[in-house]
């Protein structure tokens, strides 16, 4: 095989440029935002504009490419292509527009679900109003084999790149930051990636409709690898489908997953088939083409009962409600393709394409209906209790029992994760915008949260906890773990994890001492029964740090029968007279609370800075 020319791919390169000049552009600004971003280290709320405009950016990026495809394919004037233009660059600034300022799951959700949609776009647009079954096959398999390539090269690049860079740092001594290595990734697949992979798009479409080749190493893979794959998960699957018949096992919540997966399988392996599919010498693949559709239906079944299942016991979640549309477009697709005369395979990435876009705008979207949902299992609970009056939240005495606490947390915390507290605001007659919402975050890994704290709720006890009524627990979060100790100052580290014992003798779980001199002894002991840190000097008690005053000392409410992660800075206590300085950080605190003190502890975790006097 003769290798291109210099000249050749400079010719192609600029060729790809003039014909792409957007997209290609759009990927050189969203590489410099990435290089901003990854530099300074910017979360979403340290700058939102920057990723509201590096997410529009990466959008308009296969957008633009799939409306210069349709304006090529129809042969549009030019008067009409900008206008095309003119209307995608609203489509991308309508979506910068609708970010909002504040960090939330569902941005990532929209952004994935649009990005994919516009991919589809790619592969559609040539063919928009045009049927061509085998040019569109054929266009389709083009653009997967340049993705993988496009990737494989990029990988190739990269691990070649950074391995020089690596040598450059050993060998010479030179400090290269690691965010290098990400920056240089960034321009691999953001820029030189786009670029390379626009660089193999037909402009042609015509001829790929000509001559239709189906290659023989294609065909083995299918024959003996892709559609044996679908058939040993078949069996799994329906051996599975006759124990819940059998034994009327309900469905577990995970196998919506794996139906999912094999259904998105099976579809891709049909597509893959399809140019074969009425071969007289390939009769294994003409059984497969004209079965898999009826196969499907029962698994679809399961796939709805599992669904429904979940749904009926915790609302619906933006993965259930996907979950859900996937379920009827296979419905959809599998009727569709049982009609043989409309058999168009253009319709399963329309389809996709349009069930995207419905599924992430519109009162219908996967955000509202999930917001709707968690709302009303919210106001039901607090009917249940007589807690709502006129929609309105109305105190009394009565205790929630302590699931339906848990479920409330919940439904709380889910919206306020997804939504914020403006859902919230229709139920008091107060302004709740005045409450802490960001100074302690805690609430987001936490048995309560700022709505269950204003709503002054209290539960029942647990009928089934093994430790009674009371139990708290309290940890830092995984940050502050790692963290590196500074003991500058301080004469001993003492790291401590003491757990409760049920021998009446050993309370001392914890104790060391140091004797300081001939005649003096000096100890610490860590006391889970009375929840106390004792230091004595010759056996005689000098100091004690009460565990109860700490958790009385944190600027928020804590519930019995929670648990919550707390910023470091308010697990710390400061112990000081004229013999020692000592400061005792915790890690982990777990143990009974009466809703003011800790009774007793089942675990202190954490260690002590001490410097004698």
């Amino acid at each position: 095989m003769k290798l291109p020319s210099g000249k050749y791919l400079s010719r192609k390169t600029m060729n790809t440029l003039y014909r792409f000049p957007v997209s290609i552009g759009l990927s050189f600004i969203a590489t410099i935002l990435l290089f901003i971003i990854t530099e300074k280290s910017y979360l979403y709320n340290d700058s939102p504009w920057l990723f509201k405009s590096l997410f529009a950016i990466i959008q308009g990026i296969p957008f633009f490419v799939a409306i210069q495809l349709l304006s090529e394919r129809l042969e549009v004037q030019t008067k009409l292509r900008n206008l095309f233009y003119l209307a995608g660059l609203g489509f991308i600034l309508l979506y910068f527009f609708s970010l909002p300022d504040n960090d939330h799951t569902q941005i990532y959700i929209r952004f994935a679900v649009f990005l994919f949609m516009n991919i589809l776009l790619i592969l559609l647009a040539p063919y928009i109003g045009i049927r061509q079954n085998n040019g569109f096959w054929k266009y389709g398999n083009m653009l997967l084999t340049r993705f993988l390539r496009t990737a494989l090269y990029g990988m190739i690049l990269f691990i070649a790149v950074a391995l020089a860079l690596v040598a450059i740092d050993e060998l010479f001594d030179v400090d290269i930051d690691g965010k290098r290595y990400a920056q240089l990734w960034i321009i691999i697949t953001v820029f030189f990636g786009t670029w390379f992979f626009l660089s193999a798009l037909p402009k042609y479409f015509e001829k790929l409709n000509a001559n239709l080749e189906y290659s023989n190493t294609l065909r083995i893979f299918v024959q003996f690898i892709l559609i044996p794959i679908v058939i040993l998960y078949t069996l799994i699957l329906y051996a599975y489908f006759v124990k819940v018949i059998v034994m009327w096992d309900w469905p577990h919540g995970w196998v919506s997953s794996l139906i999912m997966g094999y259904s998105v399988l099976t579809i891709f392996t049909f597509l893959v088939v399809y140019p074969i599919r009425t071969s007289q010498i390939n009769t294994y693949v003409r059984f497969f083409v004209g079965f898999f559709p009826y196969i499907l239906w029962p698994l679809i079944a399961i796939l709805f009962l599992s669904l429904f299942k979940r749904v009926s016991d915790y609302g619906f979640t933006e993965n259930r409600y996907f979950v859900m549309i996937m379920g009827f477009w296979l419905l959809f697709i599998m009727t569709y393709l049982l009609m043989k005369r409309f058999r168009d395979i253009k319709m399963i990435p329309a389809s996709l394409a349009v069930l995207a876009f419905l599924s992430v705008v519109g009162p219908w979207s996967a955000f509202q209906v999930s917001k709707y949902s968690q709302l009303m299992r919210f106001e039901n609970i607090l009917n249940k209790y007589e807690k709502l009056t006129n929609g309105i939240y109305n105190p009394n005495e009565k205790k929630i029992e302590f699931g339906d606490y848990n479920e409330l947390v919940a439904e709380t915390n889910f919206i306020l994760e997804n939504y914020g507290h403006e859902p919230f605001k229709e139920y008091f007659n107060v302004n709740i915008d005045t409450l802490e919402w960001d100074s302690v975050k805690v609430w987001r890994y936490s048995s309560t949260n700022p709505i269950i704290d204003h709503l002054l709720i209290e539960c029942l006890s647990d009928s089934n906890s093994l430790y009674g009524d009371s139990l708290v627990y309290l940890t830092v979060g995984e940050s502050s773990l790692n963290n590196l100790v500074d003991i500058s100052g301080y004469n001993y580290y003492l790291p401590f994890n003491a757990y409760f014992n049920t021998y009446p003798d050993t309370s001392k779980i914890f104790y060391v001492e140091k004797n300081l001199n001939e005649n003096e002894k000096f100890s610490v002991q860590v006391k889970t029964d009375t929840a106390l840190i004792v230091f004595s000097l010759n056996d005689s008690i000098i100091e004690t740090v009460k565990v109860g005053n700490l958790i009385s000392s944190i600027p928020f409410q804590i519930k019995r029968d929670s648990s919550y992660m707390v910023p470091s800075g308010y697990m710390k206590v400061t112990t000081d007279n004229n013999r020692f300085l000592a400061q005792t950080f915790f890690r982990v605190i777990y143990g009974n609370f009466d809703g003011k003190n800790l009774t007793n502890a089942s675990q202190l975790d954490g260690y002590l800075l001490i410097k004698l006097k």
